[in-house]
């Protein structure tokens, strides 16, 4: 995505996908900026990313945003961390990414998901996941951001026991520090999330909420 000045207000863009993302933009730069973003991206997908800011609550309501997120902020700063090893915790590549990607749209079916397989696999460079697989089946799996030079978001992570959870995560948490990142950011939704980054040492930072609308 390509960071676009409109009105005042940055965008992050993403053309072929008819994405658009703004960051915590409060509610007069949104008044002056939104209609011109209606009329220069018609039929597009915004969504309006708030961390640790109230959002504009009445300008949400009033072009019909969803809100689809709603997480505490956790993040856990590198050090030494409770790590279990497993042959069944396999990292995904290229090779067994298919495998992955049928698990993946599975259990993340509809149109909330932006992440789909597809369009992880435009550039799996940006991503460190990991699966949890027992007698060829997949029971888990966790999904780190990459792209930023210093710190790994924990965009997903999926178990079925707590136990996979908390395995499949310091793996991939380790494996994270070892490529040289020096903070791990989880916005953590539902009990296991919570569960799983209190055992491996998360500390409570705030809170994101995202707001979902359309251009048309």
């Amino acid at each position: 995505m390509k960071p676009i000045d409109v009105a005042g207000v940055e965008i992050l863009l993403d053309e072929p996908e008819h994405y658009i993302q703004i960051n915590d933009s409060g509610e007069s730069s949104l008044r002056t900026a939104w209609p011109q973003i209606v009329a220069g991206y018609p039929g597009y997908e915004v969504f309006f990313c708030y961390h640790n800011n109230e959002p504009p609550i009445a300008f949400m309501n009033e072009i019909g945003a969803e809100l689809l997120d709603d997480s505490l902020e956790m993040r856990l700063p590198r050090k030494d961390i409770p790590f279990t090893s497993s042959p069944n915790i396999v990292r995904v590549t290229e090779a067994n990414f298919d495998n992955f990607a049928i698990y993946h749209d599975i259990t993340n079916p509809g149109p909330d998901m932006y992440w789909t397989s597809k369009r992880i696999k435009k550039d799996l460079s940006m991503w460190l996941i990991f699966i949890s697989q027992s007698k060829g089946q997949i029971n888990g799996y966790i999904m780190l951001s990459m792209w930023d030079t210093v710190c790994a978001e924990i965009f997903c992570l999926d178990a079925m026991r707590l136990e996979d959870g908390v395995a499949i995560a310091s793996t991939a948490i380790a494996a994270a520090f070892e490529a040289g990142k020096t903070e791990i950011l989880y916005m953590t939704e539902g009990k296991l999330g919570e569960v799983v980054a209190k055992k491996l040492g998360f500390s409570h930072r705030g809170y994101y909420k995202g707001y979902r609308a359309y251009t048309q």
